[in-house]
């Protein structure tokens, strides 16, 4: 059963996949925390968004925690 409907898991594949318009999916720009697989496109395109901040990494996965205005509060 898809219960988020078909343009709300096509724009998810669409942003982890990198594609245009990715940096302004709603729920990436409301997210307060990502968590990626490190090969995922979307974890390196993170990598260089100001907008997040990277605090953890193993070789399976990357975190990711949002900042406010590119500046992260204390």
């Amino acid at each position: 059963m898809n219960l988020h409907g078909d343009q709300r898991i096509e724009r998810s594949v669409s942003t982890w996949s990198g594609l245009k318009g990715w940096e302004s999916d709603p729920e990436l720009m409301n997210a307060r925390l990502v968590i990626g697989g490190v090969n995922h496109v979307l974890t390196n395109l993170l990598r260089t968004d100001s907008r997040f901040k990277l605090v953890y990494e193993d070789t399976t996965a990357a975190v990711f925690i949002a900042s406010t205005d590119g500046v992260l509060s204390n």
